[in-house]
């Protein structure tokens, strides 16, 4: 027997609600491992704790047709970031912080090889640079296609945009990213 969809788990958590740690164990790693790139490891934690706190409590809303709850997820960590950017008026100070932490550090050293690479290629100062000066929706955009691996209709189920901005945000980010990358090159 297959294992159940994330839609299956959340619609057995509204009769039990233990059933939600399911989706907690699916899916935290890879909401927190966005957060730590967004907004650095020390309050990535409590940023992945506080998406897990949401989508419980909204739960009942979850739209059981979509059976992969991730993008739902990515959209709370998303808005978190800008809550969080917003109140505390960090995002040039959490970017600068990102240069010697780019590798979250978590228990479960087990990572998917696209983050992993996602990650690595981080490293580069000069990359970081580029994405440093990006616009914070491109930003986002790109790093829930990096990342999160999200198609683009997951991306705009979890930003909440129209897969046409989606798209255009993405080719924005890559272009952006493609010419400061190569102005970097040339300095």
């Amino acid at each position: 027997m297959p294992d159940p969809t994330d839609a299956d788990v959340i619609a057995a958590s509204w009769r039990d609600p233990r059933r939600f740690e399911d989706i907690f164990a699916r899916h935290y790693r890879s909401i927190y491992r966005y957060l730590a790139l967004r907004v650095g490891p020390d309050e990535a934690g409590d940023l992945a704790s506080e998406v897990f706190i949401r989508a419980f409590t909204r739960r009942r809303r979850y739209r059981l047709d979509h059976a992969n709850a991730l993008p739902w997820l990515f959209g709370f960590a998303a808005n978190l970031v800008r809550e969080h950017r917003r109140g505390h008026g960090r995002r040039a100070r959490a970017h600068a912080r990102l240069a010697g932490r780019l590798r979250p550090s978590i228990d479960d050293h087990e990572a998917e090889d696209a983050t992993e690479r996602a990650a690595a290629a981080l490293e580069s100062p000069a990359l970081q640079r580029a994405l440093a000066a990006l616009p914070e929706p491109e930003l986002s955009t790109l790093l829930l296609a990096a990342l999160g691996d999200l198609t683009y209709r997951e991306i705009a189920e979890a930003t909440g945009v129209p897969i046409g901005t989606v798209r255009s945000r993405l080719a924005r980010a890559r272009r952006r990213a493609r010419e400061l990358l190569e102005l970097d090159r040339t300095r």
